[in-house]
């Protein structure tokens, strides 16, 4: 460590690193790996797959893991012998000019890749962990016969054995919100190891529309901005929709998004009597995002428990209002004063809220200050980057001390 600059070995940065394609988890590695470089810290930067536009500065490298094993089980033993014998050439390397300070994963942190580290006499940050989805966030599912929820319960329990395992050898736990204590396991065991720290965003990039950009001639516009899993709300909004369209007969509503549900999607908005009034994008851009949330006038996310949502932020620094659903993650980014959130799966609940929204100026004002408000305290990447560099000081400090106490004497 030279002064407070750090030299960071992030072992897995994410399934797919990228900064401009639509990967929620990539985008969110990019961005803390970015603005750590930013601050002038060095990071060595593993990830199984990337794909990343333009140059990079000379403070971060990357170095693409490609494992041979088919299997899920020997892909993840194949990737941690080469994180860990990659961490062990870049501590070789760099022993005199810069030695490896801090290991952090970031997300996911569910597959036991940091025990790799076991060992290493290094502080090992896991985070930030959001988190998971509810059982029930597909519906249809058909029930299992006997032996398959043997099988389900056998993995359960190796599970929560790996995450006992990582969470004792991690020196810090990073979270998104109070709900991912809820992937933690026994997390009253690892208090002294909890760090809430959200996920960042861009609040220059994503920012308020100017006066001259409120409103538009064509009515007011619901944005629905995500893939088109069913567990997203889709069809709840679109039954929704039916309603609100009714009520404010110049609503509009932007569907950006793609796969999943696809078909079916695009079968209820031909068979809709409103159908003119719904368009489709299909998968935007990245650039397009920024001007998507400006042009919106509410934005909406009824999903059935989502994690951590990258859509919520950037709504939230758009100064836009959202309506979303009381679960998961999303329900304690947005304040209370900055949308309406309503059961998963309640179509009327979720019309209503609409309809209140959409059909008051002054509210949709009020909400949008207290959003971007929200986004710029606690959000904004500056501040996150703020918080996460406490925590590096602080293991340093703490792993300082302990080299320097003296060793127990023999008589």
């Amino acid at each position: 460590m030279t002064g407070n600059k750090f030299s960071i070995f992030v072992p897995h940065a994410s399934d797919f690193l990228t900064n401009h394609r639509s990967h929620g988890d990539g985008l969110t590695a990019f961005g803390f790996i970015s603005r750590l470089a930013a601050r002038g810290h060095m990071l060595h930067v593993a990830a199984p797959e990337m794909d990343i536009k333009g140059d990079l500065p000379a403070n971060i490298r990357l170095y693409p893991i490609k494992t041979l094993a088919k299997s899920m089980i020997l892909h993840r033993l194949e990737y941690m012998l080469r994180s860990r014998l990659l961490l062990n050439r870049l501590r070789r390397a760099g022993q005199d000019d810069s030695p490896i300070d801090v290991i952090h994963q970031l997300n996911p942190v569910n597959k036991g890749l940091s025990l790799a580290m076991l060992g290493s006499g290094l502080p090992v940050v896991l985070g930030v962990i959001v988190p998971g989805w509810p059982q029930d966030a597909e519906e249809g599912s058909v029930k299992q016969p006997i032996w398959k929820q043997l099988i389900e319960g056998l993995k359960m329990w190796c599970k929560r054995r790996l995450l006992t395992l990582q969470q004792w050898q991690a020196s810090a736990l990073l979270i998104a919100t109070p709900a991912a204590r809820g992937d933690l396991h026994r997390a009253e065991r690892v208090e002294h190891k909890i760090v809430q720290l959200p996920l960042g965003v861009d609040t220059a990039r994503f920012h308020p529309a100017e006066d001259s950009e409120e409103g538009t001639a064509d009515g007011p516009n619901i944005l629905f901005l995500a893939n088109l899993w069913r567990r997203k709300g889709i069809f709840t909004l679109l039954d929704a929709f039916a309603q609100v369209a009714e009520e404010i007969p110049t609503c509009r509503l932007t569907i950006a998004g793609g796969g999943g549900e696809l078909e079916e999607v695009e079968r209820r908005i031909a068979a809709s009597p409103y159908r003119d009034r719904i368009r489709m994008l299909g998968p935007v851009e990245r650039d397009r995002t920024p001007e998507l949330m400006r042009n919106c006038t509410v934005y909406c996310l009824p999903a059935y428990g989502e994690p951590f949502a990258n859509s919520v932020l950037e709504a939230l620094a758009s100064g836009r209002p959202i309506v979303a659903t009381n679960a998961g993650g999303i329900k304690e980014m947005i304040p209370d004063g900055g949308g309406r959130k309503v059961p998963p799966r309640d179509a009327n609940a979720l019309a209503e809220a609409l309809i209140e929204v959409l059909g008051s100026p002054e509210l949709q004002t009020e909400m949008g200050r207290c959003n971007r408000r929200k986004a710029e305290q606690f959000f904004a990447w500056d501040r996150v980057i703020d918080r996460l560099e406490a925590v590096y000081g602080q293991l340093m400090a703490t792993q300082h001390q302990q080299q320097e106490a003296p060793s127990p004497q023999t008589y």
